[in-house]
């Protein structure tokens, strides 16, 4: 979540009791080096329960290239959500580490480029980001919460969004 932005996530950590580090990145993509991934990459995981890394949304609109699974490279989305998901792993095998898919967004005038249809130069819409991010979960056998199809919260519900993006 990102860190300077008000969030659900302060409300889990006093209903279940456990406490809470937000290090999101603002803007941030996980593809290319971006804050996302270098935040991951320089961090350690090992006193942590519960690991979660939501969004991806900025890659998508960021046009980072896809890739496919296998990829190790960070030019990609998937060789660098590879590359941060093996490291978060390896830095604590103990953790439940859950990923949650961003969720739909639309035009506004702040975002005229969000729209759910929308494809980006690479010719990919966010639901493609999302079933990547789900393939590649599936084949590291680690959980995907669907906020972007099965939470009740699309670009029908503005009242859930912050921005029309952070909920």
């Amino acid at each position: 979540i990102t860190a300077n932005v008000p969030s659900y996530v302060p409300y889990l950590a006093e209903i279940s009791g456990l406490s809470c580090t937000k290090a999101g990145n603002g803007g941030g993509q996980i593809s290319r080096n971006g804050t996302i991934y270098n935040n991951i990459m320089n961090r350690d995981f090992s006193n942590f329960d519960l690991i979660t890394l939501e969004g991806f949304v900025n890659d998508w609109y960021g046009n980072a290239p896809m890739g496919e699974i296998g990829d190790t490279t960070t030019d990609t989305f998937l060789g660098s959500l590879y590359n941060a998901l093996v490291h978060i792993k390896e830095s604590n095998p103990n953790a439940t580490l859950v990923l949650i898919t961003d969720h739909h967004t639309r035009k506004t005038s702040s975002f005229p480029n969000f729209d759910i249809f929308s494809k980006n130069t690479e010719g990919l819409t966010q639901q493609d980001y999302r079933d990547a991010t789900t393939e590649l979960c599936n084949f590291l056998g680690i959980p995907v919460i669907h906020a972007g199809e099965k939470c009740g919260m699309s670009y029908l519900t503005p009242d859930y969004y912050l921005d029309q993006i952070h909920h």
